[in-house]
């Protein structure tokens, strides 16, 4: 039953990074459901995933309710808007059907609803982060890279929170109708297992960031980094990810069940005319282990970077916003090979990227 279980294991692995389409060819028969019982599936499913889920204020010890806040400042997303007030995004749809696909969209979307999450109720979410809206970001000012931390981590911990909630209320119901040897059931537990060791990991973070910031302790156990270049930022970036795969020489790879991941959190703003701010934040004690992946952000080279950046934002991030003037004079090769590195965000982070595509440029 064992050996059963890990094949069956790999077999899903491999379905996930074969390609945009879920290939149920792959699947032997005695696997699979009815496309009758699919269809009442997918339709459990799509009523649990569009389940509003009521949201309190992320503020420690605030019951309020909450309302959408911006992740990135909606007077940045201005500056980078078309004339209609929009910009791209990149988002990843999946299909809970039989012959269902995996794909990236990548679409035009107005700047009042972008990079937006029910995090704080209205008192906080105006004045929480002040002190990097109304004021000039710099590279030296702990408080101001403790709250792009701060802002880039809840937005994280919210996703990460209903996603868990959402896969267990998903699959619970289903593993009723799993009879005691069906494989399926053992593995959607695995599943909504690692979804809740992420979730109750980022929670800690959460946790811990909520108490140093009322304390106003800004150096522990985070530590930070910036740098300011000479160049346009048609891409504005607020995320918080853990290191994982393949990244230049270098491959992260942590059982999330285990040991905490390789958690980084990383902001990249205009700074000034054609400038571009970007601030880092890494656990300290994991500075060692995650070495290489840092000094990339020293590369003087600036395309260097410029690739590192686009590579590390397709990547790990699923919280960034494109201008419409820089997305549309892409070729469409450059756009589908954008397309093609962002899918891999959660199909296979051991992609290798060949093609070095640019957001700066």
């Amino acid at each position: 039953m064992s050996n059963e279980f890990i094949r069956f294991v790999e077999m899903m692995n491999q379905m996930k990074i074969s390609g945009d389409h879920i290939d149920l060819t792959k699947v032997p028969d005695d696997f699979l459901i009815s496309k009758e019982e699919m269809s009442k599936m997918s339709g459990h499913i799509y009523s649990q995933i569009y389940k509003k889920i009521p949201n309190k204020c992320l503020f420690p010890g605030c019951n309020n309710k909450a309302i959408l806040s911006h992740s990135i400042q909606r007077s940045l997303l201005e500056t980078i808007a078309d004339k209609t007030n929009h910009v791209y995004r990149f988002s990843v749809k999946a299909e809970f059907t039989y012959d269902g696909r995996v794909e990236t969209v990548i679409e035009k979307v107005g700047i009042n609803k972008a990079s937006t999450f029910e995090g704080y109720c209205n008192q906080h979410d105006t004045n929480l982060f002040l002190p990097i809206e109304n004021q000039p970001i710099q590279s030296n000012n702990l408080e101001q890279q403790f709250l792009l931390l701060m802002r880039a981590l809840n937005k994280e911990y919210y996703d990460s929170r209903n996603a868990y909630f959402n896969m267990r209320d998903t699959v619970l119901p289903l593993l009723k109708n799993f009879g005691e040897h069906d494989l399926r059931g053992p593995y959607f537990l695995t599943q909504i297992y690692l979804q809740f060791c992420e979730y109750f990991r980022i929670e800690n973070l959460k946790n811990d960031i909520d108490t140093l910031f009322l304390q106003k302790i800004y150096t522990y156990p985070f530590s930070f980094g910036s740098k300011i270049v000479d160049m346009k930022c048609p891409v504005f970036v607020s995320t918080f990810f853990a290191l994982q795969g393949s990244i230049g020489n270098k491959t992260y790879n942590i059982d999330i069940t285990q040991d905490l991941p390789y958690y980084f959190s990383l902001t990249i703003l205009p700074i000034g005319n054609n400038q571009t701010g970007i601030f880092y934040a890494y656990i300290d004690e994991q500075k060692l282990s995650i070495k290489d992946f840092l000094l990339n952000f020293d590369d003087k080279d600036i395309n260097n970077l410029q690739i590192f950046l686009t590579d590390t934002i397709l990547r790990n991030s699923q919280n960034f916003y494109l201008s419409s003037s820089k997305f549309e004079s892409m070729t469409l090769e450059e756009q589908n090979e954008m397309k093609k590195l962002f899918y891999h965000t959660i199909t296979n982070r051991n992609y290798q990227n060949n093609n070095y595509p640019n957001f700066f440029i």
